[in-house]
């Protein structure tokens, strides 16, 4: 009895849970590379990253899409999640997102180029739902998410 409810306890420990991600809050298209200076400034290089605030929020999306107004976002509940082009210029597809030990790990598929980057980038970013994430994960980097919501 007491193994049987230790291998629960474990399996239990390392369940992973797929996150929903609302196909229309799932925004990808090529980012002018100046827009990478909205995005908050201790995640600028980063390949994976997040935006935590309305204001940031707003100044990202007016650079990249002018001609659109701003998607709604609860900060309080949501945070924009980020996946981009960091070297050379390639297609991005969100394959999924699942959620295991606080960390929310983002599963991309990305084509392959030798263009590198230059006047434009591919950038996807989607609205998670934040409760429970404490960190990201693009599988071989981790970030910590801050909750700011200001």
């Amino acid at each position: 009895m007491f193994i049987q409810s230790l291998l629960l306890l474990i399996c239990l420990m390392s369940v992973q849970t797929q996150a929903v991600i609302d196909k229309d809050r799932v925004w990808n298209k090529l980012m002018p590379v100046a827009t990478v200076q909205c995005l908050p400034q201790q995640q600028q290089a980063n390949r994976l990253g997040y935006i935590a605030n309305a204001k940031d929020w707003a100044k990202v999306w007016q650079s990249w899409h002018p001609e659109h107004t701003v998607p709604k976002v609860d900060f309080k509940t949501e945070i924009v999640v980020w996946i981009r082009n960091t070297r050379y210029l390639n297609h991005i597809k969100l394959a999924g997102v699942q959620v295991k030990d606080s960390t929310a790990v983002v599963a991309a598929r990305e084509t392959r180029s030798a263009k590198p980057i230059k006047d434009e980038l591919h950038c996807l970013m989607f609205v998670l739902n934040r409760k429970g994430v404490k960190r990201l994960s693009d599988g071989s980097k981790s970030i910590e998410v801050i909750a700011t919501s200001n």
